[in-house]
């Protein structure tokens, strides 16, 4: 659930939606997600929750995914959420929330 949190606070295409990930990841968003998510890597669900959560804190900015690749990370967790598609194609696709689509 600290996962879908996370998820929620960094969401965004806004200009307050970087500052939201600085914040995320200046407070141990990352360490703690990359942690979670090695920690149950055994559970398919819990891989595709902390890899969407680590997707949405990183997203747009490359100083933070350098950080959750440092932490741990494997790259698939951090790969871009989608080409030309932005964050609402994130979305779209439901990776690690039970969101649904709103369009």
């Amino acid at each position: 659930m600290a996962c879908i949190a996370l998820q929620n606070c960094c969401y965004g295409e806004d200009t307050h939606a970087l500052t939201r990930r600085q914040e995320a990841g200046a407070a141990g968003a990352i360490e703690a997600v990359v942690a979670a998510t090695k920690e149950h890597a055994e559970s398919a669900p819990m891989l595709d929750v902390g890899a969407a959560t680590l997707r949405l804190i990183v997203h747009k900015v490359s100083a933070l995914k350098t950080r959750a690749i440092k932490a741990g990370a494997k790259e698939e967790w951090v790969k871009p959420i989608a080409q030309g598609g932005g964050i609402l194609s994130f979305r779209k696709i439901g990776f690690g929330t039970s969101r649904r689509n709103r369009d």
